[in-house]
């Protein structure tokens, strides 16, 4: 528990030390860490000063098909399972 708040104390120092600095030097660009929306499915991702983008349907895609396929090993080894305990 306390790691955990030690992780969220120190993610919470960099952003607002981050945006205190770029507000003082009035700096626009590169953020240490945040995001923003650019269009309905496109996400702008700050991470150390680079840029990642991130399309949602992309990710939702992803998501659906390991689902899929953790359900699908679930179901084979339920079965196995049983067919050893018979």
């Amino acid at each position: 528990m306390s790691i955990l708040l030690i992780m969220i104390t120190m993610i919470v120092g960099i952003v607002s030390v981050d945006n205190s600095f770029r507000q003082l030097n009035k700096i626009d660009d590169n953020m240490a860490l945040g995001y923003c929306k650019i269009t309905k499915s496109l996400y702008e991702i700050h991470v150390c000063g680079e840029k990642l983008y991130i399309d949602e349907k992309k990710v939702k895609d992803k998501y659906i098909s390991i689902k899929n396929n953790i359900d699908i090993f679930i179901r084979d080894v339920q079965n196995k399972n049983d067919f050893f305990h018979k």
